[in-house]
């Protein structure tokens, strides 16, 4: 009977152990991920529909009417992510630039790269970049108002821009979005 006795302690004490070993292994934390490096970008959208190059249809989907209607490339258009005190992005938009008016006031558009740097501090408890200094020319439409961590994979940048439209022939003041996602992962 004392053997008995000196076995079930013993199962306790490895029960224990092992509920122990398995509790540490459950970290509740998100593990640390790296943002730092390149994405490329892949979606712009427009808050509202435009014909951004008169070609008859109005879209949110600036980018494809970008490549579709004036066969803009943007495999190497990149938002740069680099690590320092305060952290550092470079990032490429596409701006429309007035080269010519035609007859009737109408005026001939071109998108055009158009690079920004920003620093910022990541704020992991939101998922959001905090915008520490914006280097833009204006304070209203081409500045940065928001960048979100979607996830570790892709990022989101939106920026008030002016466009023309073709379907109500006039200049717009619209929110556009650009969605970078990471190469190399």
């Amino acid at each position: 009977m004392f053997e008995k006795m000196k076995i079930i302690p013993l199962g306790i004490l490895g029960l224990i152990f092992l509920l122990n070993i398995v509790s540490c292994n459950s970290d509740p934390e998100e593990p640390m991920i790296s943002l730092y490096g390149a994405y490329l970008l892949t979606k712009i959208e427009t808050d509202g529909q435009f014909d951004f190059l008169n070609v008859g249809e109005a879209t949110s989907d600036m980018k494809k009417q970008l490549e579709e209607s004036q066969g803009v490339n943007f495999d190497n258009v990149l938002l740069t992510f680099f690590w320092g005190t305060p952290e550092v992005f470079n990032i490429t938009f596409m701006q429309p630039s007035l080269l010519t008016t035609l007859p009737d006031n109408i005026p001939l558009i071109r998108y055009v790269n158009s690079s920004k740097t920003l620093s910022v501090e990541y704020i992991q408890e939101s998922r959001e970049f905090s915008i520490i200094k914006n280097y833009t020319a204006t304070t209203e439409i081409g500045q940065v108002t928001a960048i979100e961590l979607v996830n570790q994979f892709q990022i989101k940048v939106s920026v008030p821009q002016r466009i023309y439209d073709y379907k109500s022939q006039a200049w717009v003041n619209t929110l556009v979005t650009y969605t970078y996602n990471r190469l190399n992962v």
